[in-house]
């Protein structure tokens, strides 16, 4: 479970990285809740942070489609319900934490009843951040791979093993670490249009 919870702190952290770089703010610390400032991971890919947005850059989502109004004021872990991670993992998803959607970025975990991470989404993206500049890094990578999704544009990122989707000037993104059948691909892309239809 080390390796596999390294690889989730390296998309995270990526994706915060990112965000953070593009909203000019600091990335925070990934457990539950916490706002410690800390310096986030590069991605594995190679992929680097761009200069940050210009004032209309969330407006266009390229084929994600959709403009950004605003940020994202929900709730991340009313993104993907307890029972939707439960049916693709080998465990029962009971516990939620959750970093709340903040300066471009936020993500929820998904734990069993003993606190074994088994699936983790973040959502990265809104007024002050371009998710298209973190879509785009995942997906010129040459192991990812389209996914069909209604209402946006996914990718399957192999490399981090992730399923991610673009959706009016949102990133969201998924990693099922318990998978059932230790399928982590179909697990995490079975629930891309599940969060597709619950982004802003």
């Amino acid at each position: 479970m080390t390796r596999r919870s390294g690889r989730l702190a390296i998309l995270f952290g990526a994706a915060l990285f990112v965000a953070a770089c593009a909203s000019g703010g600091a990335a925070t610390d990934g457990g539950g809740g916490g706002t410690t400032p800390t310096q986030a991971p590069a991605a594995t890919d190679g992929s680097v942070a761009t200069a940050p947005p210009t004032e209309d850059a969330g407006s266009g989502g390229g084929s994600g489609g959709g403009s950004a109004v605003g940020d994202f004021s929900g709730k991340i872990c009313d993104l993907l319900t307890l029972d939707e991670v439960t049916a693709v993992s080998r465990a029962e998803a009971a516990i939620t934490e959750e970093q709340p959607f903040t300066a471009g970025s936020g993500f929820c975990t998904y734990k069993d009843a003993n606190g074994s991470l088994i699936a983790s989404i973040s959502l990265v993206g809104g007024a002050t951040t371009d998710a298209n500049v973190v879509f785009g890094a995942y997906k010129a990578d040459p192991s990812s791979v389209a996914v069909p999704v209604n209402g946006g544009e996914a990718i399957w990122f192999d490399s981090n093993r992730v399923a991610i989707v673009l959706k009016n000037g949102y990133t969201g993104s998924i990693q099922v670490l318990s998978a059932a059948n230790d399928d982590m691909q179909t697990a995490a892309t079975s629930l891309l249009q599940a969060l597709a239809d619950r982004m802003p």
